[in-house]
């Protein structure tokens, strides 16, 4: 299933930051690394009609080696760790190669192509995507200042849902937020047993 880029641009915001507060703990700022996930792994769709074209391969490990790379480096400049960037961006670029993968396989078998002529991966597609990605830094560095991963993962899942991408792409992309949120849960366990075991206890009467 396709969305045209303008659809997902405007239903996209409208659906998750209806009342647009930005306060760091609001519906909208938990909210907003999602909604640009979605926009990014849109993307993935006009690369794989762009790759279908030229017939280049969906995986080219050095490239995406090189990306990875590069982005992990701009991620830990932000102040985001080595190793939480580098996993979160390896998932989008995982959910991203998914996305791919199942349209080349559904246009092999017939399905019908996206009308219009494929954008250029060089001079069309990477600009859009090197804008995004900058956005998506930007965003996944302001959020894991706030935390909250629990949320933050339900708002992606539904952004991405509503965006259509197969639950195995939206699995893949949000696996690293899944994860800190998981972490989190077991550090909040954590200091609630602490504060149990710091609480005063009753003296016992004879």
């Amino acid at each position: 299933m396709r969305f045209p880029r303008s659809l997902l641009a405007c239903a996209l915001p409208a659906l998750l930051f209806a009342g647009c507060s930005t306060t760091p703990h609001s519906p909208a700022a938990r909210s907003e690394l999602g909604a640009v996930m979605a926009e990014r792994l849109a993307l993935a769709r006009d690369v794989a009609r762009s790759k279908h074209h030229s017939g280049a391969p969906v995986h080219d490990p050095a490239r995406e080696a090189a990306i990875l790379a590069s982005l992990t480096r701009q991620a830990t400049e932000r102040g985001l760790s080595h190793r939480d960037a580098e996993s979160f961006l390896t998932a989008q670029i995982a959910a991203s190669r998914q996305v791919q993968t199942e349209l080349l396989a559904r246009w092999a078998n017939g399905d019908p192509l996206p009308p219009g002529a494929p954008l250029d991966l060089p001079t069309e597609l990477r600009p859009r995507l090197d804008t995004v990605t900058t956005r998506l830094l930007d965003t996944l560095t302001a959020t894991h200042r706030r935390g909250r991963w629990t949320e933050t993962a339900s708002h992606a899942r539904t952004a991405l849902s509503f965006a259509g991408f197969s639950d195995e792409a939206i699995q893949t992309a949000i696996a690293p937020l899944d994860a800190w949120a998981s972490a989190e849960r077991h550090a909040d366990y954590l200091e609630r047993q602490r504060r149990r075991m710091l609480r005063p206890r009753p003296a016992l009467s004879n």
